[in-house]
């Protein structure tokens, strides 16, 4: 097998004049290959990692308070602020919180160093301007300078903190209910898994090509391209031996889906891909990956699927997954050749599946020809237990019925994922019994109230 980070010089992204040559700024390198030892585990198994702006204080207040309430085994909770500056001053106004053990503030400067840190914001600003005007070539839309900034400090967060896997959330998010973190997330250590939906090439008689108004599609073939024409064959379902005749990588990733925004990161993986990175473009990463323009979601699957067979990850993907569980329903609900009320209700209204499209996403598992199909409760306990989802965005609470957020057992969903607000979640989920949406609300306005 040829080395991912053979690459020829055609590949290398031009140096700006500000570049910090080959300085990686990884905070440290061990091994990044290396299993986690279960037999003599000495980090934490499960810590919450989130990147904040100051426009997020109020969120991360209401976050940290209800990990603490609810988090029965207390995981830390770090949080990537841009600088010691702005850290001190949410610690000024929030002193309860930053004395307490689980809450851990880090400042991004101080994990990149002052000087890499001033020249990637500076090309951070730069490289938008200048993406803006690159969808007339390759289609993939500039990110905003936020998002990307937000991106690379989740990545920087995963590689600083001592813990065996991260749940990384966005600070608009919260457990709703009481949990055990890290019997959820020991699966992840046991064997790390990304999540995806692929139906490359044109499985299940899907011949859709996704266009979510993201162009998500082409934004990884432009970031894929790094990696040199020889070594594309060596990502996940794309070898030779199973396409000889390789279709066009474009197909590849227009076929291929992040379901939902739930993101078990597993730091060994990420320091490789930060490296190979490093390696392909001859400095840090925090001054390479500004130039790309992309976000978290989409880059961490491509490095994902290109280094699942090196370092022996799993990829659950959910329309493989979903067919062999549930083949009834699945070929009834979900598989391209099904006609069926392929309606499903969200925040904003009604949506349908369209014509030759799996149920690609969360939200379409539960159309009405699903619900009728399977038993809501058995379906959300295989959801949580086998395939390991324990949350959720909160645009796609408004689809899941209520038996199957409220699961059995110690089955059951207790996060709701990015842009979650307590007053929405309680509407989404009203007559849950077995969630104390008093509680939910006192602890959230207590929360905010402590200055």
């Amino acid at each position: 097998m040829q080395s991912a980070s053979n690459t020829s010089a055609s590949d290398q992204i031009s140096q700006p004049s500000n570049w910090i040559s080959t300085t990686s700024t990884l905070p440290y390198s061990e091994s990044p290959s290396s299993a986690a030892n279960t037999s003599q585990r000495t980090l934490p198994v499960a810590c919450i990692l989130a990147p904040v702006a100051e426009k997020h204080f109020s969120s991360l207040t209401i976050l940290a308070a209800l990990v603490e309430k609810f988090m029965v085994d207390q995981p830390p909770l770090y949080t990537i602020f841009d600088d010691e500056l702005l850290k001190q001053k949410f610690c000024r106004q929030r002193a309860w919180l930053c004395k307490k053990d689980f809450f851990r503030p880090l400042s991004f400067r101080g994990i990149l160093g002052p000087r890499t840190y001033s020249a990637a914001w500076e090309l951070v600003m730069k490289m938008y301007e200048k993406n803006l005007n690159r969808t007339k070539d390759d289609k993939c839309p500039a990110r905003a300078e936020g998002r990307v900034w937000q991106t690379m400090k989740k990545f920087y967060g995963a590689v600083s903190v001592p813990c065996e896997t991260l749940f990384v959330v966005d600070a608009e998010s919260l457990p709703f209910r009481k949990d055990n973190l890290t019997r959820r997330m020991m699966r992840f250590v046991e064997q790390p898994r990304w999540y995806i939906s692929m139906w490359f090439p044109d499985l299940y008689g899907c011949t859709f090509k996704q266009d979510f108004g993201l162009d998500e599609a082409y934004c990884n073939l432009m970031s894929a391209k790094y990696f040199g024409p020889k070594n594309t064959t060596l990502f996940w379902g794309m070898n030779a031996e199973k396409h000889p005749e390789r279709p066009e990588l474009l197909q590849y990733f227009q076929q291929l889906w992040h379901f939902e925004q739930f993101w078990p990161y597993h730091p060994p993986f990420v320091k490789r891909m930060l490296s190979h990175w490093e390696s392909i473009w001859g400095t840090s990463f925090a001054l390479g990956f500004p130039r790309l323009g992309v976000t978290d979601a989409g880059f961490y699957a491509l490095n994902w699927l290109y280094f699942a067979e090196s370092m022996n990850l799993t990829i659950a993907n959910l329309l493989e997954a979903m067919s062999s569980r549930f083949p009834e329903a699945w070929a009834k609900c979900c598989a391209c050749s099904a006609k069926p009320n392929r309606v499903y209700h969200g925040a904003y209204g009604e949506a349908t599946v369209a014509p030759y499209e799996p149920c690609s996403i969360i939200r379409m598992l539960f159309t009405d020809c699903m619900k009728i199909s399977l038993n809501m409760t058995d379906f959300a306990v295989w959801l949580v237990e086998d395939f390991g989802v324990f949350g959720a965005m909160s645009a796609t609470f408004a689809s899941i019925p209520l038996d199957a957020v409220r699961g059995s057992g110690q089955s059951y969903l207790s996060w709701c994922i990015n842009n979650c607000d307590v007053k929405e979640l309680t509407k989404q989920l009203q007559g849950h019994p077995n969630v104390d949406f008093s509680l939910l609300r006192k602890v959230a306005a207590k929360a905010e109230a402590k200055r």
